[in-house]
């Protein structure tokens, strides 16, 4: 797990780590934070695996997940 200090605030980075994740990220030092991590909903074949290098990015007067950054 990474955790980085940011804005007083700390950030936590753990699913980039599991290794059907590895492949997802086209960046290794570019990881989502968890609070705002954009999550895939589950396969068909029952793959839990909702790992998406994303997160969500608040907009205009603070409307929550205006974009997926």
């Amino acid at each position: 797990m990474t955790l980085l200090n940011a804005t007083s605030k700390t950030l936590i980075f753990c699913f980039h780590r599991d290794e059907r994740n590895l492949d997802k990220s086209r960046y290794r030092d570019v990881l989502p934070g968890e609070a705002t991590r954009v999550k895939l909903q589950p396969d068909d074949d029952g793959d839990r695996n909702d790992f998406i290098n994303a997160n969500y990015v608040s907009g205009y007067h603070d409307q929550e997940k205006a974009y997926i950054f």
